[in-house]
């Protein structure tokens, strides 16, 4: 059960990191320049900052935690079909 939900949660999150990140085409539009508005404004209530570098920055911020969250979650996965694509190579040669 442990490893359904594991697998789950990593599925869950990495599909949170696609829609946020620059590799989908109606990211921007949709997700990523709203999220960014909400993210900019109370920081620019709260401290004044200039309105259009506070957005740029949110916005950036968004991107990077999408292929964060993308990369955080594939990195095991990959990490195990590298070992096992190497040992299928090496049992290859040694036939």
């Amino acid at each position: 059960m442990n490893g359904i939900l594991s697998k789950s949660l990593k599925a869950t999150l990495f599909g949170v990191g696609l829609t946020l990140s620059p590799f989908t085409l109606w990211n921007d539009s949709f997700v990523n320049f709203p999220l960014a508005f909400l993210l900019s404004e109370p920081i620019i209530f709260m401290f004044g900052t200039d309105r259009v570098l506070t957005y740029i920055i949110s916005y950036a911020f968004t991107n990077i935690l999408g292929i964060a969250l993308m990369a955080g979650t594939s990195m095991p996965s990959l990490a195990y079909f590298s070992k096992t694509l190497l040992a299928r190579i090496r049992q290859q040669r040694s036939i």
